[in-house]
Parts: structure tokens; C-alpha cells; sequence
């Protein structure tokens, strides 16, 4: 049973946050933020495009009103 709940045992050990909704938030925080991220490690290191800053503007206006939402649900 260990085994199949070694992502919890490790955000127990973590100390924070303390309630399991706070996990669960923290993980859907982390989720939607990831992919920001790694649009952004693409529009820096990837090919040169005019484009690029109209995409990012985008991804990040869609991520930041999903974080409301995910907030004002919370």
C-alpha cells in the first residue's frame, strides 16, 4: 500500500501545506503552471518568430484566468 501512495507519503513529508485540500490545490498550482513554463523555455531557446510574443501573451492571460478561477472555486 506504501507503494501506491508514494506522492502523498512525499507531500507529507514536505510539512506544507497541512490540509489535504491544500495538497490537492498545490498539485492543480503546480499543474497549471508547468506548461507556462515550458512555453516559456521554448519562445527563449527555440527559433526565432515574430509570432512567439502574441503565443506567450496568450498562454499566459489563459493561465492567469485559469488561476483565478481555480482560486475564487477554492
Amino acid at each position: 500500500m506504501v507503494n501506491e501512495l508514494w506522492f502523498y507519503w512525499w507531500l507529507e513529508r514536505l510539512g506544507w501545506p497541512h490540509s489535504y485540500l491544500g495538497k490537492i490545490f498545490l498539485i492543480a498550482f503546480v499543474a497549471t503552471h508547468l506548461p507556462l513554463l515550458f512555453l516559456i523555455g521554448f519562445l527563449v531557446f527555440g527559433p526565432t518568430d515574430p509570432a512567439k510574443l502574441a503565443i506567450f501573451w496568450l498562454v499566459l492571460l489563459a493561465t492567469l484566468f485559469d488561476t483565478v478561477l481555480s482560486l475564487w472555486a477554492f
